[in-house]
């Protein structure tokens, strides 16, 4: 199964900006660690002209390991982004850096929080290892994952990884809907996000379980598959459940079939076809539907009716 998104589509587009700051670190390319010097706030040189500075309670050098330790309250800053741990090791001739003790990472202009037991840290900054994430935006918990493991250059793994655009309460209540995995892969090279041994729940109960579905990373705009799914609540139908699906016909036309799905009405098909064109572009959106009509102002009602609707509309000059 194929999950797939336009570049129309935003359904997901808080799910990829968490995913994202999973993989925050992984596309930094300008050295962050490079030498530390003895003042209160010292200050680590990188290749670029962008500054990072470290301060902690205590910073000091271990001759026979050859490596820094910054203990208390370690504070690293660069580039928009802050790293907090209580301890932080630095071996200047690999380049590797390791937090762990309350370990915070934050992205300012995401407007994203990272928490974790414990990072290890590449010379770009990137996160090679991280263990216990809890991924939160506007203070609330959007995602989890058990390990963070970055496998070479272009694959990243997480494992038990849980997702929700919903606000709730950790350890009081449940999330109206969350997404939940055993493994996802983020591969770089076929640049796909795989999901294995995946559960769409409601109220933390699992609805459907799929043993592996894959989308593209959100740097694809348009290739055909499944789109990720629509989930609400009407008061007149009860539960929507909606599974598109995207055709890319060619570079200038496409198709998409939108199965809609009620727990107290008939389904309903959908279908959205686009084709932009050298001088303008068309819309033809379509609906229909077998269920009962009822006109309680005419006083008419009837059984299994055929209903439809178009819509369309476009501009041309």
């Amino acid at each position: 199964m194929v999950f797939q998104k336009n570049n129309l589509l935003k359904q997901m587009k808080n799910y990829h900006s968490i995913l994202g700051m999973c993989c925050l670190f992984y596309t930094t390319t300008t050295p962050l660690w490079a030498e530390i010097s003895s003042n209160s706030c010292p200050k680590i040189s990188q290749a670029s002209n962008e500054d990072v500075f470290i301060q902690a309670n205590l910073l000091e050098y271990d001759d026979n390991k050859k490596q820094y330790h910054a203990s208390g309250n370690v504070d690293v800053y660069y580039d928009n982004k802050r790293l907090k741990a209580n301890d932080i090791h630095y071996n200047p001739i690999t380049g590797l850096a390791y937090a762990k003790g309350a370990v915070e990472l934050y992205d300012f202009q995401a407007n994203t929080q990272m928490s974790a037991d414990f990072i290890e840290l590449n010379k770009d900054f990137s996160v090679a290892v991280a263990e216990g994430i809890k991924i939160l935006r506007n203070k609330h918990i959007r995602a989890t994952a058990e390990t963070i493991t970055r496998k070479g250059d272009k694959k990243t793994e997480l494992k038990n990884i849980s997702f929700t655009p919903c606000t709730f309460k950790p350890h009081k209540n449940e999330p109206l809907w969350s997404l939940t995995a055993e493994k996802v892969i983020d591969d770089e090279a076929s640049e796909d996000i795989t999901y294995e041994k995946a559960s769409f729940n409601i109220l933390g109960k699992p609805i459907v379980k799929i043993s592996e579905f894959t989308y593209p990373r959100p740097n694809i705009q348009r290739r055909s598959g499944l789109l990720p799914p629509e989930f609400e609540i009407e008061s007149n139908n009860g539960v929507r459940l909606s599974a598109p699906y995207f055709y890319e016909l060619d570079k200038s036309r496409d198709l998409t079939l939108e199965p809609v799905f009620y727990t107290k009405t008939a389904p309903l098909m959908k279908t959205d076809y686009r084709q932009k064109f050298d001088y303008g572009y068309l819309d033809a959106q379509t609906a229909f539907t077998f269920s009962d009509f009822n006109d309680t102002q005419n006083n008419i009602q009837k059984d299994n009716k055929f209903r439809g609707s178009i819509l369309t509309h476009g501009r041309f000059q």
